[in-house]
């Protein structure tokens, strides 16, 4: 299962709602052509993953991206003027595992997503 913060859930509801999306779109995370991961307004299709807040579809993953994901954490790297975000994957570190705190400041575990949905 991939994991969401709070931070990200709140910047991808955001998102959606700026974008003018459909009742029944969201934001999918996909793999693009060239193997980065992307951002999209669409549609659930069967198969796909959901990550819900307050009973509404905010992340839509891609079925051939769910398992790769597995264990990811979704979150939002802010500027410092707080004027931009790039959302990110941050891949688990093997020695924090049973750490209750979620906190990975190694840029070496970040992926950067491509992508505006708008």
């Amino acid at each position: 299962m991939l994991y969401v913060t709070d931070r990200a859930l709140a910047a991808l509801g955001a998102m959606r709602a700026e974008s003018d999306a459909t009742d029944e779109e969201s934001i999918l995370l996909y793999l693009e052509e060239d193997g980065s991961l992307g951002l999209a307004l669409a549609e659930l299709e069967e198969g796909d993953n959901v990550i819900e807040q307050d009973g509404q579809v905010v992340v839509i993953v891609a079925e051939d991206l769910a398992q790769a994901l597995d264990g990811m954490t979704l979150d939002v790297s802010v500027s410092e003027d707080g004027e931009e975000i790039d959302f990110i994957i941050i891949e688990p570190d093997d020695e924090d595992e049973d750490d209750d705190e979620f906190e990975d400041d190694d840029p070496e575990n970040r992926i950067i997503l491509n992508g505006n949905p708008g």
